[in-house]
Parts: structure tokens; sequence; C-alpha cells
């Protein structure tokens, strides 16, 4: 990943970047927030030629057949080739463009019988019919992320069949992209997703594309700002031209003027401030101000993210989320395939401790992806087996964390599944690692008898987003969910400080996983709960260290004191701006309190 060495003064970026050509603004939509980046542009334009879209003579068809059949060979030789070009991929990366080639693979015997069927009923000629069959296709699919797969396919066939007619259709590669530029395309295939690591491409700029297609969650896993836009962008576009992606705001510039990089530019060194604080954290333990250990581990979706949080000095992995192992494949990911994946995260930690969290089906909001209709237990006996076996074969201990839990039968049946491959292992002669069992707390009932778990959990990862949703009565990924949500909600808080006070009298690890821990706002309140190891997203782990090291653990007891008295929503908003407002003036006050050692 590139990224500004230093910071840039504004004057300096004008000078580098300013354009005498009129500045242009799209808006889009973003697979997820990051940095804002300045660079130059590298233009994929793959609008195709003109298509006459006249019929054919009867006698012409036999031709045309015969294009639309090389072409379709084509298509599947250049398939294969994007197979044998995977290998280097990151384990999830593999398995968004082994769904994308899925995708082709299903669909292009019936693309080919349905463009045919045009050719011979409809007297079209083939690339008229192509496009025909990708205007039913894009009804079909609207508003569905397979039209981004349906799309490129189609493409491909079409171009396949101009050049089979001796036609030269340029097709720029993201193979020839300079290191470090902005890609902008009006599509994206998969062979081009093979470079975005390669290539380190800082921005990506896609008209026909969905935010929740392949590319945009390769891109969003790989740390690469992205905006997929219906704007039409291929007007007065070239290569080397200035641009400026807000990767908080879905807003990419165009040649930006003198005024737009001045704006920006504080948010253009952010990433640059983000290097000045790996440099002041790497190899140092984290403390609050008055002296207490934390830990800021950090949260994957996918286990290509690893570098990104340990290039951000996160402690550990405080929680992998496995779902996209299994919902970016067509079917349940080979023992073989688990293993490669969670020995690529534990080997890519220096050390550091590695926390698996079992299958969450109840937060894939797909309800047409397989993992809806399988056996979610025998799907998770099958993940406790490659869990302790990349364990087993790195020498370190297997941390198993079982989300959702409503009741301690749900834990009781994952400690069968480790008994029973702790069973097989002994009887092939493997080494059984240590194997832990964590309980993700997110439901306000087990969260009010948490004493009743400490004897059946070793450790505890308190999934904030659900159990603030649910203890103020949302419905799990509403619209309303993160609207009503209210992290200073007093029920919430004496929950959240009877579960950590719980955990340390039993003596069990306790973190805290969720938007909130990725929060600078929201860390003095946890400090004040008792709260010491954080579970955040790559990209907040510095800025939380930052946070803790400012802030006296006793000034925030007081501080949620004063919440925990306060019935009304915007008092206690007030009361927490104000704290962390004065953060950056300097030390806390002294605190009457005495420092009763009351983290975790």
């Amino acid at each position: 990943m590139v990224e500004n060495p230093v910071k840039i003064h504004a004057i300096d970026l004008v000078q580098q970047f300013r354009s005498s050509s009129k500045e242009r603004v799209i808006e889009g939509e973003m697979p997820a927030q990051g940095f804002t980046r300045i660079g130059r542009a590298f233009i994929i334009d793959r609008s195709l030629p003109y298509i006459d879209r006249a019929s054919i003579e009867p006698e012409q068809i036999p031709e045309n057949l015969e294009n639309l059949q090389k072409a379709i060979e084509a298509a599947q030789a250049q398939i294969e080739n994007v197979k044998e070009n995977m290998g280097d991929q990151p384990i999830e990366v593999a398995l968004q463009l082994e769904g994308m080639i899925n995708t082709h693979e299903m669909i292009l015997p019936s693309l080919q019988k349905k463009i045919a069927e045009k050719i011979e009923t409809s007297n079209m000629n083939a690339q008229d019919a192509a496009m025909s069959v990708l205007e039913e296709y894009e009804i079909k699919f609207k508003d569905n992320h397979v039209l981004d797969d349906v799309r490129a396919l189609i493409d491909r066939v079409i171009r396949n069949m101009f050049e089979e007619l001796g036609q030269n259709v340029p097709h720029p590669s993201l193979e020839e992209a300079p290191d470090g530029c902005f890609v902008i395309a009006n599509k994206l295939s998969p062979s081009d997703c093979i470079y975005l690591v390669s290539r380190n491409i800082r921005g990506l700029i896609i008209q026909h594309g969905a935010a929740s297609g392949h590319v945009a969650v390769i891109a969003k896993e790989l740390g690469i700002p992205s905006i997929f836009t219906e704007a039409d962008i291929k007007v007065s576009l070239h290569d080397d031209m200035p641009v400026i992606i807000d990767g908080q705001n879905g807003i990419a510039y165009l040649n930006p003027t003198e005024k737009t990089i001045e704006n920006l530019t504080d948010k253009i060194n952010e990433e640059a401030r983000q290097n000045e604080l790996r440099a002041r954290f790497k190899g140092k333990s984290i403390t609050s101000q008055d002296g207490f250990p934390c830990r800021v581990y950090c949260n994957l979706n996918m286990s290509s993210s690893v570098g990104r949080g340990r290039e951000n000095m996160a402690d550990g992995v405080g929680m992998y989320r496995t779902e996209w192992l299994f919902t970016s494949a067509k079917e349940e990911p080979s023992l073989e395939t688990q293993i490669a994946a969670y020995e690529h995260v534990i080997q890519s930690v220096d050390g550091h401790s590695t926390t698996f969290r079992l299958l969450d089906t109840e937060g894939d909001k797909n309800e047409d992806n397989w993992v809806q209709d399988a056996d979610r237990w025998e799907l998770m006996r099958n993940q406790v087996r490659a869990m302790m076996i990349a364990a087993s074969n790195n020498d370190v201990p297997a941390r198993i964390l079982l989300p959702v839990v409503r009741d301690i039968s749900e834990l009781t049946t994952i400690r069968y599944y480790i008994a029973e491959t702790t069973h097989e292992m002994e009887e092939a002669g493997i080494k059984v690692p240590e194997t832990k069992l964590g309980m993700m707390v997110e439901i306000p009932a087990p969260a009010m008898e948490i004493e009743d778990y400490t004897s059946h959990a070793d450790f505890f990862s308190i999934g904030s987003n659900d159990l603030i949703a649910w203890t103020c009565g949302q419905i799990r990924n509403s619209e309303a969910h993160e609207a009503y949500e209210d992290p200073t909600n007093r029920t919430v808080l004496k929950l959240l400080e009877s579960i950590i006070k719980t955990a340390k009298d039993a003596n069990k690890p306790v973190s805290l996983c969720g938007r909130i821990a990725s929060n600078p706002q929201y860390v003095s309140l946890l400090l004040g709960l008792g709260l010491t190891k954080f579970s955040a997203g790559v990209e907040n782990i510095l800025e939380i260290k930052e946070t803790i090291e400012k802030i006296d653990t006793c000034a925030a007891k007081q501080m949620v004191e004063q919440l925990k008295a306060q019935p009304d929503r915007a008092a206690r908003e007030r009361i927490l701006a104000g704290f962390n407002g004065k953060l950056d003036q300097g030390p806390a006050p002294d605190s009457t309190m005495k420092n009763d050692g009351g983290v975790s």
C-alpha cells in the first residue's frame, strides 16, 4: 500500500497537482470509508465500438453463429487464465475472484444459447444479439451485484466477437497501470483484480459497478478508497490527470482546483499522521495516562487485512470474522482451505494472539446465500477442526469465539466439538493445542446473567453493536439500528459495567468490539467502565491508542458516574463531549477518587 511518507504543505500539493483544466466533482457509493488521497489517474476505457443493430440476411446466420462460438471459446480460455493466476492472492480475495468466475462459468452456456436464439430467430448479428441479452439481464438482475459479473462477461464476449472479425478493440489492462496510481474505469473484470495489490493501486473510481459487488469487497479489504458511480465519467479524461478521492464522503475531484486542494490538505495529510503514530507506537506497550496497561486488537473480515493491522501496531487479532470464507464461496470451503486461511492470519501477527470467531449466519444480510440454508452447527464443527489444526501446525493456542450466545447449552456443544477434535488429533498422533473457548456477549438476557457463564467460557468479547441495539429495542441490521444506538444509555452503561466487573472477578479476560471500540469519542467512557481491551477496525487502531494515552481512568470513572445519574440523553452526550474536549488541553485534573484498579 502506497502512503504519503510525510505531511505535505498545501502550497506544495498545489504546485504538484494543480491543473488548468476545469474541475469535475463525482459523487458515488463507497464500500467503506477510508483515507483521502491525491494522485494521478490511469484510465481504463472499455467502451465498445459502434454496434450495427440492423437485421442480417438469412445466409449470414451461420457466420454469425460461428463468430459467437469462437468468442465463447475465447472467453472460456480467458477464465482459465484468471484461474491460473489466482494462486498468489490472499485466500479471501481468491474466493471473491472464484465467485466472479463461478458466475461467469454458470452463465456462459445459457448466454450462448440466448444469443444464438436471437441470431437465428430475430435475424440479429452476433454483437447486436449479445447487447440485447445484456439489456434483458439488466432488467432481471437490477439492484443485484451479480449484474456486475454479467456485464463484465458479456462485454468480454462482444470484444472477442469484434476481434474475431479482425477489428482492433483496445483492451487496456490494470497490469499496465503505473505504480501507485488512481484507476478510473467504466468496467473492471476479474483479471483486473489480480493487479490491485501488485500495482499498489491507491484509489478506484468505477462507473458501472455496485458498492456491494466482488470488486468493491476486494478493494475494501485491501484498504483502497473506492467510489462506484452512475455518473458518466468518460468525458474529458486522460492519463496522469490529478485526482483526489475523499475517502470519508465518497467524493472524487478530477482536476481539483487550488482551493479544493487547500481545503482537503488536512484530510490528505491524515495518512501521513498515521505514519507518525506508527513510528511512535512501534514496540511500545500502551497505558492510560495514570498507568493502566491497555491492549488494542484488530478486527478482520479477511486474512488479507492482517498486514494492515500489523502495520497499525495492533496487539493481535481480537476477532477474525470467518463469514467471508463461506459467503464468498458457492459451497462449504474444504478443511484444507479453512486451515490455510487461519494459518495465514496466525503466521502474520508476529507472535500475537489470534481469536477466530465461528460463523454468525444471523449477521449475513444476503438471504439468498447458501449459508442461510446450511446446518450452522455442522459448519462450526468443521471450523473447530480447522482452527485447532491450524493452531497445532503453528504451535500456538487455539482461541475460538462463539457469537450470538443465547444459552449455556450452545457453549457446551462447542466444548463437545473441541473434545471430539482433541480425540481425533490424539488418535492421529497430532499435537493438541491449548484451546480456549470465548463467548460473545450480545444478547441482553445472557448479559444480565453473565455470572452463570463464567464457568463455561474462558474469555468474553462484548459485541457492542448488537448489545446496545437490542438493549435499546432495535432490530438487528435494521435501517434504524445506528440511528437509535445510544452508548450512553444508562441501562447500557450498567450492563457493560456489570459484564466487565463480573469477568474481572472471575479472572476471565474481557474485550469489546463494535463501532464504539473504533470510535475515539467513546474511549474515555469505556475506560471509565473498567475496559482495557479494545478490538477495533484496522484503520482506527492508532487513533484509539493515541486517545488512551491521554485519559486518566479515575477521572473517566467519575465522568461515567455522572452519565449514570443523568436521565437525559442530550445532557449525557454533552457531559461526554465536555470530558473529551479537555483531553488535548494537557493532563486531566487530579481526581479526588483513589484509583482502585477498577480496570480489567
